[in-house]
């Protein structure tokens, strides 16, 4: 087995790194998706289709068990405008850094609460790890999970603008308006 050998996951984009085999210094993937997996990838992330996607990781220990993610990752896409309903080529380019630690250590890692039982959340604390259980971990899936958080939510095709029919009624179509009508039928 491999240490970019591909697992069988939810991911459309998988690749295994398998842990032992990770020296201090760390192991540099590479990913370039395939035919297949671009279309998966699309169908997953509900875009009309992906036509490039890549990524340059680096995975190395960190902490007394865990494992630092950090690298990039790049995709060409063909979204959906929000507007008009026509294609819009868009670019993601993700910056990655993830610390990830096995499972056996999220207590270590859990918020504690105060003396009232109470747990205080600091916005502007360092992100806490997230948890892997077995030998290895999928850095393909942690690829797709920050090309998802790339995405552009509201794509626009450029000069597209939303222009609300003129309706003098429109008042009258209001959710309110139909509740108000409603309460004075009773």
């Amino acid at each position: 087995m491999t240490a970019t050998e591909a697992t069988d996951n939810d991911s459309p984009v998988s690749r295994s790194v398998i842990l032992a085999e990770v020296p201090n210094d760390g192991r540099h993937v590479t990913i370039a998706a395939k035919q297949d997996e671009l279309a998966a990838l699309a169908e997953f992330a509900d875009v009309e289709a992906v036509t490039r996607f890549a990524a340059e990781l680096h995975i190395r220990p960190w902490s007394k068990h865990g494992f630092i993610v950090t690298g990039t990752v790049s995709a060409d896409v063909v979204q959906t405008c929000v507007v008009t309903l026509e294609p819009v080529p868009n670019v993601v380019n993700e910056a990655i850094e993830l610390k990830l630690v096995p499972s056996s250590e999220a207590e270590r890692y859990a918020p504690k609460p105060d003396s009232t039982g109470e747990v205080e959340v600091n916005a502007d604390a360092v992100d806490l790890p997230d948890f892997f259980d077995g030998p290895s971990i999928d850095v393909g899936a942690v690829a797709v999970e920050f090309f998802v958080l790339g995405l552009d939510p509201y794509p626009r095709k450029d000069g597209a603008v939303f222009d609300p029919p003129d309706d003098p009624d429109a008042a009258s179509l209001s959710p309110f308006a139909k509740l108000l009508a409603l309460k004075r039928e009773s």
